[in-house]
């Protein structure tokens, strides 16, 4: 480990942008474990289960609501062409919601189960999420990270705030879905504020935008199924205990997700959009670019490692005490995940990596490959142990899988000149 460089790194513009994403996301963080506690005691692990259930289904479709012709706007220095990415990205997640929402409809309807009216509610999360998307995107290509580090803040906290509020007024049922809701209707807001900045008010041309889907084709045809592969197979333990185990220890499973990806989820998104810019602005300066991948990979293990041991140890007690004897059971989850997400959170500049150098194609079988491997060890363990053993199985071979990854480009990045 060269230290010299890592102080270097450490004083260097892509730090100080990061430490910017980073203390937003810290405050929300802040805020969303403060009032976790209360939210926690207002509404029960069936509660939980349910908006699980939704945000996990959203979460698969959001994958590959814009083709994923977002993550091209940050490789594109023609602003011109980046603004017909982004009016592309946006003309497929507005079609993907309706046929979203006739397709969902239709099934209500065709099963006659009222009681799965309640899913119409992923259309409007589905949509709100890509657009916010398609925002950091383009904010993320101007390094506008302020405006980022906002949106982050509001979402995360106007989230939490919402919970709260409808759960002190009873409204049990949905107030978690609601909550969601709001706090990406927060981020829209504040968007709108910003829209002269963010977007261009110019006409389109329907050949520009052929020109900007052939050039950016290889994010549809290899980029969008790996990332519904990836996010599919990351969803699979929510649709797997829904289907084998109550909705009780669904609860218990996507509490234990909530509060375990809290800095991963937020921190990495930071560590993610700051690390894609920079190594996409490095791509040919191999030097540069291995210097940064190595330093910031370095960096995120000696952060994860301590949360980890902690987690792993003492998990049980922490959710048990914090959150209430409720919670007992989300916390035995939580021991075992904090190795799956701990090293999937190390892993972020890894990933990267693979759309720096074009590399979707490899990427997505290599997902394929290890989703699989995950399917089936998942699918085993629940037919013959307990919820607890399935998912402690399940993140132990994740995070071996994740490691493979993680010394796969250090090998290749160690050897190339």
């Amino acid at each position: 480990m060269n230290y010299k460089s890592m102080i270097h790194f450490l004083k260097s513009n892509i730090a100080k942008n990061f430490f910017l994403l980073f203390s937003s996301s810290a405050i929300a963080q802040i805020i969303a474990l403060l009032l976790a506690p209360f939210i926690s005691r207002l509404f029960t692990p069936d509660n939980f289960g349910m908006i699980g259930y939704i945000l996990s289904i959203s979460g698969i479709f959001t994958a590959i609501g814009s083709l994923t012709y977002e993550k091209a706007i940050v490789l594109e220095n023609d602003d011109k062409k980046a603004q017909d990415l982004q009016f592309l990205s946006l003309c497929s997640s507005f079609i993907f919601s309706i046929i979203l929402y006739f397709s969902i409809s239709f099934y209500i309807k065709k099963f006659s189960n009222l009681e799965s009216s309640y899913l119409l509610w992923i259309v409007p999360i589905f949509f709100l999420n890509n657009f916010i998307n398609i925002v950091f995107a383009v904010l993320n290509r101007d390094r506008q990270y302020k405006n980022i580090a906002m949106i982050q803040l509001l979402r995360r906290s106007g989230t939490a705030i919402t919970q709260l509020t409808f759960g002190i007024l009873g409204y049990t049922a949905f107030g978690l879905i609601w909550g969601n809701i709001f706090g990406a209707l927060f981020c829209v807001i504040y968007i709108y504020i910003l829209s002269s900045l963010s977007f261009s008010k110019r006409k389109y041309k329907l050949e520009d935008i052929k020109y900007v889907a052939k050039k950016y084709i290889n994010f549809p045809l290899y980029t969008a199924p790996q990332e519904l592969i990836n996010i599919s197979f990351a969803q699979l333990p929510v649709i797997i205990l829904a289907n084998y185990y109550s909705i009780t220890i669904l609860g218990a499973y996507y509490f234990a997700v909530k509060i375990i990806q809290l800095p991963s989820v937020l921190l990495g998104n930071s560590i993610k959009k700051i690390f894609y810019k920079e190594a996409a602005f490095s791509r040919n300066k191999m030097d540069n670019l291995k210097e940064l991948y190595f330093n910031l990979t370095a960096i995120l293990f000696f952060i994860s490692i301590i949360p980890i041991i902690i987690s792993f140890f003492f998990a049980p007690d922490i959710f048990s005490f914090v959150f209430g004897s409720d919670w007992l059971f989300a916390g035995k989850f939580a021991r075992w995940m904090t190795l799956w997400f701990g090293v999937n959170f190390i892993m972020i500049p890894s990933r990267v990596l693979f759309l720096v150098f074009e590399k979707q194609k490899l990427l997505f079988k290599i997902d394929l490959i290890i989703g699989i491997i995950r399917f089936m060890i998942l699918l085993i363990t629940v037919n013959y142990f307990s919820a607890i053993t399935a998912i402690a199985t399940f993140s132990v071979i994740s995070a071996i899988c994740f490691i493979a990854i993680i010394l796969g480009w250090i090998i290749f990045l160690t050897n190339k000149n």
